[in-house]
């Protein structure tokens, strides 16, 4: 989803739980729709990124063919289509937080008024970013999934130093495929944003 609804999940962290459950309900709903079949999907999700920044979203498994019921068979070699998707996914996280506003479970740092029209204008953005990889192996996925589920945010061994004002902690540049110093202020009003990335002192990895 965009960065921009991410401070809304960060700050209702309960609404994170419903994440998992309506990604698997809008592949599912689409695969029945479209095929008539139900799909095996396991969800993983996940809350941080690369930088320590909080960034909400779901890794997927769902199986490449499905089971018609109405038939008794399994169905092979289904075709995804990864605008379908998109649009289904952003339709039902939009409907989601408009319920949420709707009921008075959704608290912010500005008024009902502006998340309002934050939601619409996200809702009418042209393209959400997703990626669908047609063939996968379940060992593949799970051992990069399982880093998610059972690890901590960052890895004992990148944190530099920490003192009661900052956090300073080995980044992974993707792409200059060097390591980088990155710090953080604990108070920092915009965690998006590095105090310092020092490319002086980065190393390849």
């Amino acid at each position: 989803m965009p960065s921009s609804l991410w401070p809304i999940f960060k700050q209702n962290r309960h609404l994170l739980h419903d994440l998992p459950v309506l990604g698997a309900a809008v592949i599912e709903q689409w695969a029945k729709t479209k095929y008539g079949v139900r799909l095996l999907i396991m969800v993983v999700p996940h809350t941080f990124g690369g930088y320590l920044n909080f960034n909400c979203h779901l890794h997927i498994l769902f199986s490449a063919g499905g089971l018609r019921e109405t038939e008794g068979r399994w169905i092979t070699r289904l075709d995804f289509n990864k605008d379908a998707l998109m649009r289904m996914w952003r339709y039902a996280v939009i409907t989601y937080l408009r319920q949420a506003l709707k009921t008075h479970v959704l608290k912010s740092n500005g008024n009902d008024k502006d998340l309002k029209r934050l939601v619409k204008s996200e809702y009418e953005r042209p393209r959400w970013i997703i990626y669908l990889q047609q063939a996968m192996s379940k060992t593949h996925f799970l051992q990069y999934a399982a880093r998610y589920a059972r690890r901590p945010a960052i890895a004992q061994s990148r944190l530099l130093g920490v003192t009661d004002g900052e956090v300073e902690f080995w980044t992974k540049d993707k792409k200059q495929k060097r390591k980088v110093k990155t710090r953080y202020s604990l108070q920092d009003p915009n965690p998006h944003q590095p105090l310092l990335q020092d490319r002086n002192l980065a190393e390849e990895f």
